[in-house]
């Protein structure tokens, strides 16, 4: 809303008309896919597609939902190296957050990686991630061609690879 020029009451309207279609429209998606491809609910039902994402925020879902034991679980799927990950990564992101907004410069910012996307990249399959590269040296390259185009499209254009790309995925 802010590129083309709308009003925050605008924009929060048309983000309200959005979500209810979103609702009808994401509520119809899932109850044709779960009629097409059973495997989504039932999982002795057999597949004719992998589900590598599915399964990794499935793995999320449960671990949210059932909680995750710390040392050694039922199945010893927690190891000492695990459980010394567990501890150490959190504080790692904590020192590095507080270091960015305490004591590195502005300009050294870029050097503080994102966590969120590091922690995403561990779910998703590695086609997401290749796909996330070569989008990015795309960007790159626009930017040295025409940077002001880049700025004003570089999200709708994203949206529209990104869009294009899960319809093939169906098709």
């Amino acid at each position: 809303g802010h590129l083309v020029g709308a009003s925050p009451n605008a924009q929060f309207m048309a983000g309200l008309v959005g979500s209810c279609f979103g609702l009808v429209g994401a509520g119809g998606a899932f109850l044709l896919f779960t009629s097409a491809y059973p495997c989504i609910l039932v999982e002795t039902a057999d597949c004719e597609f992998p589900l590598p994402a599915a399964a990794a925020w499935k793995a999320i879902a449960l671990a949210i939902e059932n909680g995750i034991t710390i040392g050694y679980s039922i199945d010893d799927t927690m190891t000492p190296e695990g459980l010394g990950l567990t501890i150490a990564f959190p504080l790692i992101i904590v020192v590095s957050m507080v270091a960015q907004h305490f004591w590195i410069p502005k300009r050294f910012h870029w050097v503080i990686p994102n966590w969120n996307m590091i922690a995403l990249s561990w779910l998703l399959p590695a086609p997401y991630a290749v796909a996330q590269i070569i989008g990015q040296f795309a960007l790159y390259a626009w930017q040295a061609l025409n940077g002001k185009s880049a700025e004003d499209f570089k999200y709708p254009v994203a949206a529209g690879l990104i869009s294009g790309g899960a319809i093939a995925q169906l098709i």
